[in-house]
């Protein structure tokens, strides 16, 4: 199958075969598809991360594990990952109607410059404005329209590392108690 090819809505009676991408490294399903679930299972955020940002997140887990019968969905499982962090960072670090500071960009690196992430921890052979920009870059490359298709592996790590950015952004934000700056319903 091309990269670019149309997949078209599985028959009902093969809605839960596995993709057969996910079966390339273990060609056994059961195992396989206790592997993927295992891996995002793993991925979690804390109790301090906000209810809704947490409920964003558990969209993302699931688009994960549905992704082994629908390989594209990892794409999606991983701007929707990207898309809660940028909702918890515009609304406590957002600048109220000022959309040009509002970005993903800006306000990751608002939010490392005052401390609130630590993007050496994710990622320590990394300049954190390196790995600011990979993750803006590929955030952006799905967010605005792309043809790309990364491996589940890969989409998984992403998730992880947008985990541990919530986790680390809510547990500074609770422990400084710092409150929202843009109302969580804009």
């Amino acid at each position: 199958m091309k990269q670019w090819e149309q997949e078209k809505l599985k028959p009902i009676d093969k809605v839960f075969e596995p993709d057969f991408r996910n079966l390339l490294s273990c060609p056994d399903s059961n195992k396989a598809f206790e592997m993927h679930y295992n891996a995002i299972s793993e991925i979690s955020l804390s109790e301090d991360v906000d209810d809704d940002v947490r409920t964003q997140f558990e969209i993302a887990r699931n688009l994960f594990l549905y992704s082994f019968f629908y390989y594209r969905f990892g794409m999606t499982s991983f701007k929707q990952a990207a898309a809660c962090t940028e909702l918890a960072l515009r609304r406590y670090l957002g600048k109220p109607n000022n959309d040009r500071e509002n970005g993903m960009k800006k306000l990751l690196r608002r939010a490392q410059s005052q401390g609130y992430i630590n993007v050496k921890v994710l990622k320590p052979h990394l300049e954190p404005e390196q790995y600011i920009d990979i993750l803006t870059n590929f955030r952006n490359d799905q967010a605005h329209g792309s043809h790309s298709l990364f491996m589940p592996q890969d989409c998984l790590s992403f998730i992880e590392d947008y985990s541990e950015l919530l986790n680390q952004f809510f547990s500074n934000i609770r422990k400084k108690n710092i409150q929202a700056s843009i109302d969580g319903w804009q």
